[in-house]
């Protein structure tokens, strides 16, 4: 997860700024995200929502992951700096409407150890961690209905969470996340199952030694463009092609041979 810089018109004059964290720990079902729900306070606009350990900036942090550190010290007891691993930031985001809560918001992803646990103070009436898996279900996905002044009601987008709600800006934050996750779940498995093909072993320059190749200037030309494209020494891109080459062509004669030589063993000698 590449930081980049805050979008033009994320970050208007005199807004006040916070930090969120996302601290994701292994666990044997899969890995698991840390979700609170915020106390109920009166004058609070988050009062008892579902959200992430976080909150404003202060004069005394360096930056933002530093307020994202401190508030997750205060927040549910988890010292970062011990128990943590920055892993890299998400986009800054503001709320879809401005006003008097107008503020920008700078999400981290941390990893955590995983028998780290949560120590909720005041701010906090519940912290759980919940499995990734869960929110990527399609049934996790819900709406949250809020009521207006007027009596009137306007569906949000939420995810369902162990019976809990969670939608507006936090929804907003683990979407892109979820996204990257699930990006790098394909990674994952595309790795994986490259170390299933017959042809995958770690690769290592081959002893020249080995074998020649004559080539013409154009055929090594072409060659080594070859080998610069997949990031490997020429000898060993060569090695790579002549390997699977010889695996397409010869395998299927190779097994001809063997079921020739299986029928020739089971037949009975002739008598002489």
């Amino acid at each position: 997860m590449d930081s980049r810089p805050p979008r033009e018109g994320e970050l208007p004059d005199g807004a006040p700024t916070a930090a969120v964290a996302l601290l994701v720990r292994p666990a044997p079902g899969g890995p698991e995200l840390l979700l609170i729900r915020r106390a109920e306070r009166e004058g609070d606009p988050w009062s008892g929502h579902m959200a992430l350990p976080g909150g404003r900036a202060e004069p005394r942090d360096a930056d933002a992951v530093a307020t994202a550190a401190r508030e997750t010290r205060e927040e549910v007891g988890i010292d970062l700096h011990a128990h943590g691993r920055l892993l890299g930031p998400l986009d800054v985001l503001g709320p879809m409407t401005g006003g008097a809560t107008y503020m920008t918001v700078a999400p981290f992803v941390f990893a955590v150890d995983p028998a780290v646990e949560p120590t909720p103070n005041h701010e906090v009436a519940l912290a759980l961690w919940v499995p990734l898996a869960e929110l990527e279900l399609p049934g996790a996905a819900t709406e949250y209905l809020l009521q207006l002044d007027d009596g009137t009601t306007v569906p949000f987008p939420a995810y369902g969470a162990r019976g809990h709600v969670v939608w507006g800006m936090t929804y907003r934050i683990l979407t892109g996340f979820l996204e990257l996750y699930a990006q790098a779940e394909d990674a994952e498995r595309l790795h994986e199952a490259a170390s299933r093909h017959p042809f995958h072993a770690p690769r290592a320059p081959m002893p020249r030694e080995a074998f020649t190749l004559q080539l013409t200037e154009r055929q090594s030309e072409a060659l080594r463009a070859l080998a610069a494209a997949e990031d490997l020494p020429p000898e060993v891109y060569a090695a790579e092609v002549l390997v699977k080459h010889l695996y397409h062509a010869y395998t299927p004669e190779v097994a001809r041979r063997a079921a020739e030589q299986q029928s020739a063993a089971a037949r009975p000698p002739s008598a002489g």
